[in-house]
Protein backbone atom coordinates (compact mmCIF):
# COMPACT_ATOMS: atom_id res chain seq x y z
CA UNK A 1 0.00 0.00 0.00
CA UNK A 2 2.84 2.38 0.83
CA UNK A 3 4.47 1.95 -2.57
CA UNK A 4 1.11 2.35 -4.35
CA UNK A 5 0.48 5.53 -2.36
CA UNK A 6 3.97 6.78 -3.25
CA UNK A 7 3.55 6.04 -6.99
CA UNK A 8 0.00 7.46 -7.04
CA UNK A 9 1.19 10.69 -5.44
CA UNK A 10 3.81 11.04 -8.13
CA UNK A 11 1.66 10.07 -11.16
CA UNK A 12 -1.33 12.17 -10.14
CA UNK A 13 1.04 15.09 -9.46
CA UNK A 14 -0.40 15.52 -5.98
CA UNK A 15 3.09 15.30 -4.56
CA UNK A 16 4.22 15.25 -0.97
CA UNK A 17 3.22 18.29 1.03
CA UNK A 18 2.68 19.23 4.65
CA UNK A 19 -0.54 17.23 4.76
CA UNK A 20 -0.14 13.58 3.94
CA UNK A 21 -1.55 10.19 4.86
CA UNK A 22 0.03 8.60 7.90
CA UNK A 23 -1.62 5.19 8.15
CA UNK A 24 -2.88 2.53 5.74
CA UNK A 25 -6.62 3.48 5.72
CA UNK A 26 -5.70 7.11 5.03
CA UNK A 27 -3.35 6.03 2.24
CA UNK A 28 -6.06 3.87 0.62
CA UNK A 29 -8.55 6.73 0.83
CA UNK A 30 -5.99 9.13 -0.65
CA UNK A 31 -5.24 6.72 -3.50
CA UNK A 32 -8.96 6.44 -4.33
CA UNK A 33 -9.44 10.21 -4.14
CA UNK A 34 -6.35 10.87 -6.29
CA UNK A 35 -7.57 8.58 -9.06
CA UNK A 36 -11.12 9.91 -8.84
CA UNK A 37 -9.71 13.42 -9.20
CA UNK A 38 -7.60 12.33 -12.15
CA UNK A 39 -10.64 10.76 -13.83
CA UNK A 40 -12.82 13.84 -13.22
CA UNK A 41 -10.09 16.17 -14.47
CA UNK A 42 -9.64 14.03 -17.58
CA UNK A 43 -13.39 14.03 -18.24
CA UNK A 44 -13.58 17.81 -17.90
CA UNK A 45 -10.57 18.27 -20.13
CA UNK A 46 -12.19 16.02 -22.73
CA UNK A 47 -15.38 18.12 -22.67
CA UNK A 48 -13.39 21.32 -23.11
CA UNK A 49 -11.49 19.77 -26.02
CA UNK A 50 -14.78 18.71 -27.64
CA UNK A 51 -16.19 22.24 -27.32
CA UNK A 52 -13.03 23.81 -28.73
CA UNK A 53 -12.99 21.34 -31.63
CA UNK A 54 -16.61 22.18 -32.43
CA UNK A 55 -15.78 25.88 -32.53
CA UNK A 56 -12.73 25.21 -34.70
CA UNK A 57 -14.79 23.06 -37.06
CA UNK A 58 -17.32 25.86 -37.55
CA UNK A 59 -14.51 28.37 -38.06
CA UNK A 60 -12.82 26.09 -40.62
CA UNK A 61 -16.08 25.69 -42.53
CA UNK A 62 -16.60 29.45 -42.62
CA UNK A 63 -13.01 30.07 -43.73
CA UNK A 64 -13.24 27.38 -46.40
CA UNK A 65 -16.38 28.95 -47.88
CA UNK A 66 -14.79 32.41 -47.79
CA UNK A 67 -11.65 31.07 -49.47
CA UNK A 68 -13.65 29.33 -52.20
CA UNK A 69 -15.58 32.52 -52.94
CA UNK A 70 -12.40 34.60 -52.87
CA UNK A 71 -10.59 32.18 -55.21
CA UNK A 72 -13.50 32.19 -57.64
CA UNK A 73 -13.70 35.99 -57.64
CA UNK A 74 -9.94 36.24 -58.19
CA UNK A 75 -10.02 33.86 -61.16
CA UNK A 76 -12.88 35.89 -62.66
CA UNK A 77 -10.90 39.13 -62.31
CA UNK A 78 -13.25 40.85 -59.86
CA UNK A 79 -11.62 43.99 -58.38
CA UNK A 80 -10.26 43.55 -54.86
CA UNK A 81 -12.53 46.22 -53.28
CA UNK A 82 -15.58 44.33 -54.58
CA UNK A 83 -14.07 40.99 -53.55
CA UNK A 84 -13.68 42.28 -49.99
CA UNK A 85 -17.30 43.42 -49.86
CA UNK A 86 -18.57 40.11 -51.24
CA UNK A 87 -16.43 38.02 -48.90
CA UNK A 88 -17.59 40.15 -45.94
CA UNK A 89 -21.19 39.55 -46.98
CA UNK A 90 -20.56 35.80 -47.33
CA UNK A 91 -19.14 35.77 -43.79
CA UNK A 92 -22.11 37.76 -42.45
CA UNK A 93 -24.55 35.44 -44.20
CA UNK A 94 -22.77 32.33 -42.89
CA UNK A 95 -22.72 33.60 -39.29
CA UNK A 96 -26.34 34.77 -39.44
CA UNK A 97 -27.55 31.51 -40.95
CA UNK A 98 -25.57 29.46 -38.42
CA UNK A 99 -26.94 31.50 -35.53
CA UNK A 100 -30.52 31.19 -36.82
CA UNK A 101 -30.10 27.42 -37.27
CA UNK A 102 -28.80 27.08 -33.71
CA UNK A 103 -31.77 29.08 -32.38
CA UNK A 104 -34.26 26.99 -34.39
CA UNK A 105 -32.67 23.73 -33.20
CA UNK A 106 -32.71 24.90 -29.59
CA UNK A 107 -36.33 26.04 -29.81
CA UNK A 108 -37.33 22.66 -31.25
CA UNK A 109 -35.76 20.84 -28.29
CA UNK A 110 -37.16 22.77 -25.35
CA UNK A 111 -40.69 22.60 -23.92
CA UNK A 112 -43.11 25.29 -25.05
CA UNK A 113 -43.43 26.79 -21.56
CA UNK A 114 -39.68 27.62 -21.59
CA UNK A 115 -39.66 29.21 -25.06
CA UNK A 116 -40.92 32.68 -23.99
CA UNK A 117 -38.17 32.90 -21.35
CA UNK A 118 -35.49 31.91 -23.85
CA UNK A 119 -36.79 34.32 -26.48
CA UNK A 120 -36.90 37.13 -23.92
CA UNK A 121 -33.30 36.41 -23.07
CA UNK A 122 -32.23 36.21 -26.73
CA UNK A 123 -33.70 39.55 -27.77
CA UNK A 124 -32.54 41.10 -24.49
CA UNK A 125 -34.71 44.19 -24.87
CA UNK A 126 -33.57 44.95 -28.44
CA UNK A 127 -37.14 45.10 -29.70
CA UNK A 128 -38.21 47.28 -26.79
CA UNK A 129 -35.67 49.90 -27.90
CA UNK A 130 -37.19 50.15 -31.40
CA UNK A 131 -38.98 53.54 -31.75
CA UNK A 132 -42.32 52.02 -32.76
CA UNK A 133 -42.28 49.16 -30.27
CA UNK A 134 -41.05 51.18 -27.29
CA UNK A 135 -44.45 52.90 -27.14
CA UNK A 136 -46.20 49.56 -26.78
CA UNK A 137 -47.60 49.31 -23.24
CA UNK A 138 -50.54 46.95 -23.67
CA UNK A 139 -50.98 44.01 -21.30
CA UNK A 140 -48.92 41.08 -22.51
CA UNK A 141 -46.51 43.24 -24.52
CA UNK A 142 -43.50 41.24 -23.31
CA UNK A 143 -45.13 38.04 -24.53
CA UNK A 144 -45.87 39.76 -27.86
CA UNK A 145 -42.25 40.94 -28.24
CA UNK A 146 -40.92 37.47 -27.40
CA UNK A 147 -43.24 35.90 -29.97
CA UNK A 148 -42.22 38.52 -32.53
CA UNK A 149 -38.53 37.83 -31.88
CA UNK A 150 -39.15 34.10 -32.29
CA UNK A 151 -40.74 34.64 -35.71
CA UNK A 152 -38.09 37.05 -36.99
CA UNK A 153 -35.50 35.64 -39.39
CA UNK A 154 -32.32 37.25 -40.66
CA UNK A 155 -32.61 38.06 -44.35
CA UNK A 156 -29.53 39.40 -46.07
CA UNK A 157 -31.24 40.14 -49.38
CA UNK A 158 -34.90 39.84 -50.22
CA UNK A 159 -35.47 37.55 -53.16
Amino acid sequence: VLSTYFISSIFTTVGFGDIHAENIPEMVLCIVVMYMGTFIFGSLLSEVETAVESIRHTQRQKNQIKQQVSDYLTTEGVPSYLQDRIVDWVEFNYVSTHKQTMQDNCMALIPSNMKPNLLGNLHNGKLRRHPVLKRLRAPGHDRFLNELWGRMKTVAFCE
